[in-house]
């Protein structure tokens, strides 16, 4: 499935420079107009848009246009996530029914729009070119009918499922799902009401799918069996939500020779399980991630080392996250201790470095995390603990990193990091003492304010006009969420009036505001 994405990503990326070329071109010799684009041009930018948007724009603009949508083969992506049902009626009579035929993608995430779509007599019969199902916040019991009808759809290989409540037989699921022909790629998302029945392990037939990502409570009790039924995986991501002690794990040698890639989240098991766990399923495993909030024995270096030279000759990347908080009768300098372990020459030889970081006004929380490769999404900034600052260190350029969590103010001024690729920022701190160009200059130095979608402040603000000022320098924000501030009636007249005020409003682009 990667490798799919990275050939659709390459392809997307010479259709853009295609587009970009011939529209170049056109704009030199004449005065440039979109329906002087050739019908293959268009095309090729319709493939970027959602079908939806593309037929409100253009269906009515000339007889051109109108037979470009009505009588092409091009396929459609469909993607609705919400809309009134006498809008749906109008799509799905003058788009959908007509077009079922060359739906390649859908995205729906509206109980009604999805009831409307696929209670339409047969229609899986007719979807004969759908590759990509994505099913959000839908009911468990519509996805159990809803599946039995999939089995009929010869490309589709791709399928995403967020179910909005607790899932009462996931066997039956999982079952039906590993049984769909064309599946490559499959994420879902589900709740169990309780400790379910434990899924029996496959004896005939087999899944296609090669890339399972699985976000559950209990899915570690019966991984085994799970694993079972899909042999030809080759990636593999866990998000385990259930927080009680588990059961000990039933494990027994399954076959996952492909088995190249695993991610495991949230991991809440004992060490000697998870070694159990390794020597039966993951030895075949290159690249490791695993994020563990509660057990201190995920430190032991030594242990660690003797797990990977016995189970893991193939591992080339080992990406660890620990967040541990010490009970009263810890101490940190034993922690510290072993985590210095990590320096040996076993992990030096293999390019494997890590870190840890000390909250300095809470001791006894720390984190513990792999730095080379960092290829963790999310970071985390707080002070450091008797951390030495030398302020002529070159910064250390963090790549990967697309969410930066800022705990405190002297994390934020004393980082000698940079995240050039950050689109998100979460603030805890309060920020009211600082003035607004000394804020955006210490975020400057570590983030890209311009470039910033989304922005989160969850401490308590008694000067909503700071926030405001902060946020004219980020004119890309389409999401801020704030936790709590004070805002007096009289104090929300006068920022309204102010020229800051109005800037950001004409010139931000945030659609969604949470408080």
């Amino acid at each position: 499935m990667e490798q799919m994405k990275r050939k659709n990503s390459v392809a997307d990326g010479n259709k853009k420079k295609k587009v970009v070329g011939d529209a170049k071109s056109l704009s030199r010799n004449s005065t440039a107009r979109f329906e002087d684009l050739s019908n293959e041009i268009i095309y090729e930018i319709f493939e970027f848009l959602d079908f939806f948007h593309v037929y409100e724009i253009f269906s009515n603009l000339n007889i051109r246009f109108q037979n470009l949508l009505i009588y092409s083969n091009f396929l459609l992506k469909i993607k609705h996530l919400s809309t009134s049902k006498s809008t749906f009626q109008r799509y799905h009579t003058q788009i959908i029914i007509p077009n079922q035929h060359r739906i390649k993608s859908l995205y729906l995430s509206n109980p009604f729009i999805i009831d409307g779509i696929f209670s339409s007599t047969r229609i899986e019969l007719k979807l004969t070119r759908l590759e990509t199902l994505i099913l959000n916040k839908i009911s468990s019991l519509y996805v159990e009918n809803l599946l039995k009808y999939l089995l009929v759809l010869p490309y589709l290989s791709s399928l995403i499922i967020n179910c909005e409540d607790e899932v009462q037989n996931k066997n039956n699921l999982y079952k039906q799902i590993f049984r769909l022909p064309a599946l490559k790629y499959c994420k879902l998302s589900l709740d169990e009401s309780n400790q379910p029945e434990q899924l029996p392990i496959a004896t005939k037939g087999s899944s296609p799918i090669e890339h399972f990502i699985l976000n559950s409570t209990h899915v570690l009790n019966d991984l085994n069996n799970l694993l079972s039924y899909i042999p030809h995986l080759n990636r593999l991501s866990i998000h385990s939500s259930y927080d009680s002690p588990i059961t000990q794990i039933q494990l027994y040698s399954v076959s996952l020779i492909h088995l190249t890639h695993v991610s495991l989240n949230r991991l809440d098991i004992p060490f000697d399980q998870l070694e159990f766990m390794i020597q039966s399923l993951f030895n075949q495993v290159q690249v490791l991630h695993i994020s563990n909030y509660c057990r201190s024995v995920y430190l032991d270096a030594n242990r660690w080392q003797r797990l990977i030279l016995s189970y893991m000759p193939h591992l080339r990347i080992f990406d660890i996250f620990i967040s541990y908080t010490l009970n009263w009768a810890e101490n940190i300098i034993d922690f510290i201790t072993m985590i210095n372990m990590f320096n040996s020459s076993f992990w030096f030889k293999r390019r494997w470095f890590f870190e840890y970081q000390v909250d300095k006004k809470r001791d006894q929380n720390f984190s513990f995390y792999s730095t080379n490769p960092y290829r963790r999404k999310q970071y985390i900034l707080y002070e450091e603990k008797n951390k030495n600052i030398n302020r002529n260190r070159q910064k250390m350029i963090m790549n990967f990193v697309q969410q930066i969590e800022i705990r405190n103010e002297k994390a934020m001024i004393n980082c000698q990091n940079y995240f050039p690729n950050v689109t998100g920022l979460i603030i805890l701190f309060n920020f009211g003492e600082q003035s607004k160009n000394l804020l955006s200059n210490s975020l400057n130095n570590i983030i890209p304010l311009n470039q910033l979608t989304k922005f989160i402040l969850r401490s308590y603000h008694n000067d909503f006009y700071k926030i405001i000022e902060l946020l004219q320098c980020m004119p890309n924000i389409h999401t801020f969420e704030i936790g709590h501030t004070s805002l007096k009636d009289s104090n929300l007249v006068s920022i309204q009036q102010s020229h800051t005020f109005r800037l950001v409003s004409q010139t931000n682009k945030n659609s969604k505001y949470d408080n």
